[in-house]
Protein backbone atom coordinates (compact mmCIF):
# COMPACT_ATOMS: atom_id res chain seq x y z
CA UNK A 1 0.00 0.00 0.00
CA UNK A 2 1.30 3.42 -0.93
CA UNK A 3 1.66 5.78 2.02
CA UNK A 4 2.78 9.36 2.38
CA UNK A 5 6.54 9.54 2.87
CA UNK A 6 6.19 12.13 5.62
CA UNK A 7 3.13 10.91 7.58
CA UNK A 8 1.34 7.54 7.29
CA UNK A 9 -1.81 8.40 5.32
CA UNK A 10 -2.47 5.75 2.67
CA UNK A 11 -3.38 6.33 -0.96
CA UNK A 12 -6.95 5.29 -0.11
CA UNK A 13 -7.50 8.33 2.16
CA UNK A 14 -10.39 10.38 0.73
CA UNK A 15 -9.10 13.28 -1.36
CA UNK A 16 -5.40 12.49 -0.93
CA UNK A 17 -2.90 13.63 -3.55
CA UNK A 18 0.86 12.94 -3.55
CA UNK A 19 3.52 15.21 -5.01
CA UNK A 20 6.56 13.97 -6.95
CA UNK A 21 8.35 13.20 -3.66
CA UNK A 22 5.52 11.06 -2.32
CA UNK A 23 4.37 13.66 0.24
CA UNK A 24 0.61 14.07 0.63
CA UNK A 25 -1.40 17.25 0.29
CA UNK A 26 -2.44 17.07 3.96
CA UNK A 27 1.21 17.38 5.03
CA UNK A 28 1.94 20.11 2.51
CA UNK A 29 -0.98 22.24 3.67
CA UNK A 30 -0.58 21.55 7.41
CA UNK A 31 -0.13 24.49 9.73
CA UNK A 32 1.04 23.82 13.30
CA UNK A 33 -1.65 24.04 15.93
CA UNK A 34 -1.48 27.15 18.08
CA UNK A 35 -3.13 27.20 21.49
CA UNK A 36 -4.83 30.16 23.14
CA UNK A 37 -2.49 29.80 26.10
CA UNK A 38 -2.38 29.39 29.85
CA UNK A 39 -3.38 32.97 30.67
CA UNK A 40 -6.50 32.76 28.52
CA UNK A 41 -7.49 29.47 30.15
CA UNK A 42 -7.05 30.83 33.67
CA UNK A 43 -9.15 33.84 32.77
CA UNK A 44 -12.03 31.62 31.65
CA UNK A 45 -11.75 29.37 34.70
CA UNK A 46 -11.62 32.29 37.14
CA UNK A 47 -14.78 33.75 35.63
CA UNK A 48 -16.63 30.54 36.54
CA UNK A 49 -15.12 29.85 39.94
CA UNK A 50 -17.25 29.75 43.12
CA UNK A 51 -20.54 30.52 41.42
CA UNK A 52 -22.14 27.37 42.82
CA UNK A 53 -21.36 23.91 44.24
CA UNK A 54 -19.36 23.10 41.07
CA UNK A 55 -17.22 25.32 38.89
CA UNK A 56 -17.39 23.19 35.75
CA UNK A 57 -18.66 19.95 34.25
CA UNK A 58 -16.44 17.52 32.33
CA UNK A 59 -17.97 14.77 30.15
CA UNK A 60 -15.93 11.64 30.92
CA UNK A 61 -15.60 8.27 29.19
CA UNK A 62 -12.77 6.58 31.08
CA UNK A 63 -10.46 7.23 28.15
CA UNK A 64 -7.21 9.15 28.31
CA UNK A 65 -8.28 12.62 27.19
CA UNK A 66 -11.25 13.22 29.49
CA UNK A 67 -9.48 11.63 32.47
CA UNK A 68 -6.46 13.87 31.93
CA UNK A 69 -8.58 17.02 31.62
CA UNK A 70 -10.42 16.28 34.88
CA UNK A 71 -7.12 15.50 36.62
CA UNK A 72 -5.47 18.75 35.51
CA UNK A 73 -8.48 20.91 36.33
CA UNK A 74 -8.51 19.63 39.91
CA UNK A 75 -4.77 19.36 40.57
CA UNK A 76 -3.44 22.37 38.63
CA UNK A 77 -6.32 24.82 38.89
CA UNK A 78 -8.20 23.77 42.02
CA UNK A 79 -11.51 23.62 40.14
CA UNK A 80 -14.58 21.96 41.64
CA UNK A 81 -15.34 19.47 38.87
CA UNK A 82 -18.52 17.49 38.33
CA UNK A 83 -18.04 14.58 35.94
CA UNK A 84 -20.72 13.40 33.53
CA UNK A 85 -20.67 9.91 32.04
CA UNK A 86 -23.13 8.57 29.51
CA UNK A 87 -23.27 4.77 29.55
CA UNK A 88 -24.46 3.34 26.22
CA UNK A 89 -24.31 -0.21 27.69
CA UNK A 90 -21.18 -0.94 25.63
CA UNK A 91 -18.59 0.69 27.89
CA UNK A 92 -15.45 -1.43 28.28
CA UNK A 93 -14.84 -2.74 31.84
CA UNK A 94 -11.38 -1.20 31.90
CA UNK A 95 -12.90 2.22 31.15
CA UNK A 96 -15.36 1.77 34.01
CA UNK A 97 -12.40 1.03 36.26
CA UNK A 98 -10.66 4.23 35.16
CA UNK A 99 -13.76 6.26 36.01
CA UNK A 100 -13.92 4.77 39.49
CA UNK A 101 -10.19 5.35 39.94
CA UNK A 102 -10.23 9.04 39.04
CA UNK A 103 -13.40 9.53 41.09
CA UNK A 104 -11.72 8.14 44.21
CA UNK A 105 -8.36 9.79 43.60
CA UNK A 106 -9.72 13.29 43.07
CA UNK A 107 -12.76 13.00 45.30
CA UNK A 108 -15.03 14.21 42.54
CA UNK A 109 -18.58 13.11 41.82
CA UNK A 110 -19.48 11.61 38.44
CA UNK A 111 -23.11 11.70 37.35
CA UNK A 112 -23.82 8.49 35.45
CA UNK A 113 -26.71 8.18 33.04
CA UNK A 114 -27.79 5.45 30.66
CA UNK A 115 -30.59 4.78 28.23
CA UNK A 116 -31.65 1.91 26.00
CA UNK A 117 -33.09 4.36 23.50
CA UNK A 118 -29.85 4.86 21.56
CA UNK A 119 -29.25 1.07 21.47
CA UNK A 120 -32.68 0.55 19.95
CA UNK A 121 -32.06 3.38 17.49
CA UNK A 122 -28.72 1.86 16.49
CA UNK A 123 -30.44 -1.45 15.82
CA UNK A 124 -33.11 0.20 13.67
CA UNK A 125 -30.59 2.26 11.69
CA UNK A 126 -28.41 -0.80 11.15
CA UNK A 127 -31.39 -2.75 9.83
CA UNK A 128 -32.37 0.16 7.60
CA UNK A 129 -28.86 0.49 6.15
CA UNK A 130 -28.06 -3.22 5.77
CA UNK A 131 -29.81 -3.01 2.40
CA UNK A 132 -27.75 -0.05 1.27
CA UNK A 133 -23.98 0.30 0.87
CA UNK A 134 -21.40 -0.66 3.52
CA UNK A 135 -20.62 3.04 3.86
CA UNK A 136 -24.24 3.76 4.79
CA UNK A 137 -24.06 0.98 7.38
CA UNK A 138 -20.84 2.34 8.91
CA UNK A 139 -22.52 5.55 10.10
CA UNK A 140 -25.35 3.65 11.82
CA UNK A 141 -23.24 2.23 14.66
CA UNK A 142 -22.53 5.49 16.48
CA UNK A 143 -26.01 6.89 16.03
CA UNK A 144 -27.48 8.42 19.17
CA UNK A 145 -24.41 8.59 21.41
CA UNK A 146 -23.23 12.14 20.53
CA UNK A 147 -26.71 13.46 21.25
CA UNK A 148 -26.83 11.68 24.61
CA UNK A 149 -23.32 12.78 25.60
CA UNK A 150 -23.62 16.47 24.78
CA UNK A 151 -27.34 16.82 25.34
CA UNK A 152 -27.00 15.11 28.72
CA UNK A 153 -23.97 17.19 29.71
CA UNK A 154 -25.79 20.43 28.91
CA UNK A 155 -28.96 19.36 30.73
CA UNK A 156 -27.07 18.36 33.91
CA UNK A 157 -25.04 21.58 33.83
CA UNK A 158 -28.23 23.63 33.57
CA UNK A 159 -29.99 21.68 36.30
CA UNK A 160 -27.09 22.17 38.69
CA UNK A 161 -26.37 25.75 37.59
CA UNK A 162 -22.85 24.94 36.41
CA UNK A 163 -21.61 27.79 34.20
CA UNK A 164 -18.99 25.92 32.18
CA UNK A 165 -18.68 22.61 30.32
CA UNK A 166 -15.10 21.66 29.48
CA UNK A 167 -14.57 19.26 26.60
CA UNK A 168 -11.56 17.02 25.99
CA UNK A 169 -12.01 17.19 22.21
CA UNK A 170 -9.00 18.31 20.20
CA UNK A 171 -7.98 19.28 16.68
CA UNK A 172 -5.71 16.24 16.56
CA UNK A 173 -8.81 14.04 16.55
CA UNK A 174 -10.76 16.02 13.97
CA UNK A 175 -10.94 13.12 11.44
CA UNK A 176 -12.19 15.43 8.69
CA UNK A 177 -12.38 12.53 6.24
CA UNK A 178 -15.61 11.46 7.98
CA UNK A 179 -17.37 14.59 6.76
CA UNK A 180 -16.26 13.77 3.23
CA UNK A 181 -17.66 10.26 3.55
CA UNK A 182 -20.93 11.50 5.06
CA UNK A 183 -21.43 13.84 2.09
CA UNK A 184 -21.35 10.77 -0.16
CA UNK A 185 -24.17 8.96 1.64
CA UNK A 186 -26.29 11.75 3.13
CA UNK A 187 -29.80 10.92 1.91
CA UNK A 188 -31.77 13.35 -0.21
CA UNK A 189 -35.41 14.12 0.69
CA UNK A 190 -36.52 11.83 -2.13
CA UNK A 191 -34.37 8.98 -0.82
CA UNK A 192 -35.80 9.43 2.68
CA UNK A 193 -39.33 9.13 1.32
CA UNK A 194 -38.43 6.05 -0.72
CA UNK A 195 -36.89 4.22 2.27
CA UNK A 196 -39.76 5.26 4.55
CA UNK A 197 -42.17 3.70 2.07
CA UNK A 198 -40.08 0.54 1.81
CA UNK A 199 -39.79 0.06 5.59
CA UNK A 200 -42.70 1.99 7.16
CA UNK A 201 -42.58 0.25 10.55
CA UNK A 202 -38.86 0.94 10.84
CA UNK A 203 -39.45 4.58 9.89
CA UNK A 204 -42.25 5.09 12.41
CA UNK A 205 -40.38 3.48 15.30
CA UNK A 206 -37.16 5.39 14.53
CA UNK A 207 -39.03 8.67 14.55
CA UNK A 208 -40.72 7.82 17.85
CA UNK A 209 -37.50 6.72 19.55
CA UNK A 210 -35.61 9.63 18.06
CA UNK A 211 -38.10 12.08 19.55
CA UNK A 212 -37.82 10.40 22.94
CA UNK A 213 -34.02 10.56 22.83
CA UNK A 214 -34.15 14.20 21.75
CA UNK A 215 -36.60 14.96 24.58
CA UNK A 216 -34.37 13.35 27.20
CA UNK A 217 -31.07 14.57 25.72
CA UNK A 218 -31.80 17.75 23.75
CA UNK A 219 -28.68 18.40 21.71
CA UNK A 220 -27.44 21.99 22.11
CA UNK A 221 -27.79 24.30 19.13
CA UNK A 222 -25.57 26.79 20.89
CA UNK A 223 -23.44 26.90 24.04
CA UNK A 224 -24.25 30.10 25.90
CA UNK A 225 -25.83 28.79 29.08
CA UNK A 226 -23.67 26.96 30.01
CA UNK A 227 -20.61 28.02 28.06
CA UNK A 228 -18.50 25.26 26.49
CA UNK A 229 -14.76 25.32 25.82
CA UNK A 230 -12.19 22.79 24.64
CA UNK A 231 -9.37 22.34 27.14
CA UNK A 232 -6.85 21.47 24.43
CA UNK A 233 -7.62 24.67 22.54
CA UNK A 234 -5.82 26.40 25.42
CA UNK A 235 -3.12 23.90 26.39
CA UNK A 236 -1.30 21.87 23.78
CA UNK A 237 -2.13 18.19 23.80
CA UNK A 238 1.17 16.40 24.36
CA UNK A 239 -0.05 12.82 24.11
CA UNK A 240 3.14 10.99 25.24
CA UNK A 241 3.48 13.23 28.31
CA UNK A 242 -0.24 12.94 29.03
CA UNK A 243 -0.15 9.13 29.00
CA UNK A 244 2.90 9.14 31.24
CA UNK A 245 1.14 11.34 33.82
CA UNK A 246 -2.01 9.24 33.76
CA UNK A 247 -0.15 5.99 34.23
CA UNK A 248 2.19 7.26 36.94
CA UNK A 249 -0.09 9.52 38.97
CA UNK A 250 -3.59 8.20 38.36
CA UNK A 251 -3.01 4.50 37.80
CA UNK A 252 -4.97 4.82 34.58
CA UNK A 253 -5.13 1.62 32.52
CA UNK A 254 -5.70 0.59 28.91
CA UNK A 255 -5.84 -2.80 27.14
CA UNK A 256 -2.38 -4.32 26.83
CA UNK A 257 -1.04 -4.60 23.31
CA UNK A 258 -3.28 -1.82 21.97
CA UNK A 259 -2.60 1.85 21.42
CA UNK A 260 -4.32 3.67 24.35
CA UNK A 261 -7.04 5.41 22.34
CA UNK A 262 -10.67 4.65 21.40
CA UNK A 263 -10.95 1.56 23.61
CA UNK A 264 -13.61 2.82 26.02
CA UNK A 265 -16.55 1.78 23.78
CA UNK A 266 -16.87 -1.86 22.67
CA UNK A 267 -18.64 -0.78 19.47
CA UNK A 268 -15.50 0.94 18.21
CA UNK A 269 -13.80 -2.28 16.99
CA UNK A 270 -16.79 -2.85 14.69
CA UNK A 271 -16.43 0.64 13.23
CA UNK A 272 -12.65 0.27 13.01
CA UNK A 273 -12.81 -3.03 11.13
CA UNK A 274 -15.45 -1.75 8.71
CA UNK A 275 -13.52 1.47 8.10
CA UNK A 276 -10.38 -0.50 7.32
CA UNK A 277 -12.19 -2.78 4.91
CA UNK A 278 -13.85 0.17 3.20
CA UNK A 279 -10.85 2.50 3.00
CA UNK A 280 -7.74 0.47 3.79
CA UNK A 281 -7.19 2.68 6.86
CA UNK A 282 -8.69 3.54 10.25
CA UNK A 283 -8.96 6.62 12.46
CA UNK A 284 -5.53 5.74 13.83
CA UNK A 285 -3.92 6.44 10.43
CA UNK A 286 -5.44 9.91 10.56
CA UNK A 287 -4.54 10.56 14.21
CA UNK A 288 -0.98 9.28 13.88
CA UNK A 289 -0.43 11.41 10.79
CA UNK A 290 -1.46 14.53 12.70
CA UNK A 291 0.79 13.57 15.62
CA UNK A 292 3.71 13.08 13.22
CA UNK A 293 3.12 16.53 11.70
CA UNK A 294 2.98 18.01 15.21
CA UNK A 295 6.23 16.32 16.23
CA UNK A 296 4.60 14.07 18.85
CA UNK A 297 5.17 10.74 17.12
CA UNK A 298 7.85 9.14 15.00
CA UNK A 299 6.72 7.79 11.63
CA UNK A 300 8.43 4.46 12.23
CA UNK A 301 6.60 4.06 15.56
CA UNK A 302 3.27 4.82 13.87
CA UNK A 303 3.88 2.24 11.14
CA UNK A 304 4.82 -0.39 13.71
CA UNK A 305 1.58 0.14 15.66
CA UNK A 306 -0.55 0.08 12.51
CA UNK A 307 1.11 -3.08 11.19
CA UNK A 308 0.70 -4.77 14.57
CA UNK A 309 -3.02 -3.95 14.60
CA UNK A 310 -3.49 -5.24 11.05
CA UNK A 311 -1.77 -8.49 12.03
CA UNK A 312 -4.24 -9.01 14.89
CA UNK A 313 -7.45 -8.02 13.12
CA UNK A 314 -8.94 -11.53 13.09
CA UNK A 315 -8.58 -11.75 16.88
CA UNK A 316 -11.28 -9.08 17.21
CA UNK A 317 -13.95 -10.92 15.23
CA UNK A 318 -15.36 -12.92 18.20
CA UNK A 319 -15.61 -9.67 20.20
CA UNK A 320 -17.36 -7.99 17.28
CA UNK A 321 -19.87 -10.83 16.95
CA UNK A 322 -20.61 -10.54 20.67
CA UNK A 323 -21.29 -6.81 20.28
CA UNK A 324 -23.64 -7.49 17.36
CA UNK A 325 -25.55 -10.00 19.48
CA UNK A 326 -25.88 -7.46 22.29
CA UNK A 327 -27.26 -4.99 19.76
CA UNK A 328 -30.07 -7.46 19.12
CA UNK A 329 -29.23 -8.31 15.50
CA UNK A 330 -30.38 -11.69 14.22
CA UNK A 331 -28.10 -14.30 12.65
CA UNK A 332 -28.54 -13.09 9.07
CA UNK A 333 -27.94 -9.47 10.07
CA UNK A 334 -24.84 -10.35 12.06
CA UNK A 335 -23.47 -12.40 9.17
CA UNK A 336 -23.83 -9.49 6.80
CA UNK A 337 -22.04 -7.08 9.12
CA UNK A 338 -19.29 -9.62 9.81
CA UNK A 339 -18.72 -9.99 6.06
CA UNK A 340 -17.96 -6.29 5.92
CA UNK A 341 -15.57 -6.71 8.86
CA UNK A 342 -13.77 -9.69 7.32
CA UNK A 343 -13.62 -8.92 3.62
CA UNK A 344 -11.78 -5.96 2.17
CA UNK A 345 -13.85 -3.82 -0.19
CA UNK A 346 -11.27 -1.18 -1.11
CA UNK A 347 -9.05 -1.93 -4.09
CA UNK A 348 -5.96 -3.70 -2.82
CA UNK A 349 -7.53 -5.37 0.23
Amino acid sequence: MKRCQRCVLPGTYPGIVFNEHGVCNRCLSHEPFHCLGEDALRQVLESCRNRGPWDCLVPMSGGSDSTYVAYRLVRDYGMKVLGYHYDNHFIAPIARGNLARIENLLGIEIVRESSRLDTRLKRLFIRLNLHKSPLHLLFAFCHGCPDAIWGGARRIARQKRIPLVISSESREEDASYKRTLWDRVKPSPREKIRWAARMPANFALRKCLGRLLEWRYPRPKSWKNPEKIEYFAYRKQDRPAMLSVLTREVGWEHPSGNYPWRFDCLIHPVVEQMTFNLLGMTEKDDLFSVLIREGQMDRREALTILESWEGRRKEQLPLIEGVLKRLGLDVAERSRVLRYCEKGIWSGA
